[in-house]
C-alpha cells in the first residue's frame, strides 16, 4: 500500500504539467568606468541556444550597492546596450533586463561621467527545462588617452559557457 502511495505521488509529480526554467549565472570579476579618464567596460553574452534566453544583470559598486540608472535609455545614462529584442532598466535591485534572441550577441557598456569599479553577475533564464547552459561571456575595459587605445579582458566564467 505504501509503496502504491509513493508511486502515484511521484506520477503526479512526474505529469502534472508544471515545467521549471532553466537557468543559470556567472559572476563579472570587475568593472571601471570613468569618463574623465576615457575608461569604459563592455560586456559581450552570446546566445548558444535555438530560443531567447533573458538575461539580467547585475552591477555592484566598490561599497557592494546596486549600481542603478533609471533613464530606461539604452543609448544614454551609465548603461549602453545594442543588439536586444527587450531592454529594462533598474527593476527589483537589478541594473539591466535584456531578451537575446536565438544564437544572438547583446553588448552592454558602463559609461559613466565619474569613476565607479566594482563587479557584477549574469544571471539567465529560459523556459526550456532541458537547456543546461545557454550563455557564453566576456568583457574587456577599454581607455583611450591622447588618440592612443588599450584595452585588458574580463574574463567570465573562464571563457566557458554557463
Amino acid at each position: 500500500m505504501k509503496t502504491s502511495i509513493k508511486l502515484l505521488s511521484v506520477l503526479a509529480v512526474l505529469f502534472s504539467g508544471t515545467s521549471v526554467a532553466a537557468n543559470g549565472s556567472a559572476l563579472i570579476p570587475n568593472f571601471l568606468t570613468d569618463s574623465p579618464s576615457n575608461f569604459y567596460s563592455y560586456f559581450y553574452s552570446s546566445n548558444i541556444t535555438s530560443a531567447p534566453v533573458e538575461v539580467t544583470v547585475t552591477f555592484y559598486d566598490a561599497s557592494g550597492n546596486v549600481v542603478i540608472d533609471t533613464g530606461n535609455d539604452p543609448s544614454a545614462g551609465y548603461f549602453r546596450a545594442a543588439n536586444y529584442s527587450f531592454y529594462i532598466e533598474s527593476t527589483a535591485g537589478n541594473s539591466i533586463n535584456v531578451t537575446i534572441d536565438a544564437q544572438g550577441t547583446t553588448t552592454i557598456s558602463l559609461q559613466s561621467f565619474n569613476s565607479k569599479n566594482g563587479y557584477g553577475k549574469i544571471e539567465w533564464s529560459q523556459a526550456d527545462s532541458q537547456t543546461r547552459t545557454a550563455i557564453i561571456a566576456h568583457g574587456r575595459s577599454y581607455r583611450t588617452l591622447s588618440g592612443y587605445g588599450n584595452s585588458y579582458a574580463i574574463p567570465i566564467n573562464s571563457g566557458v559557457e554557463f
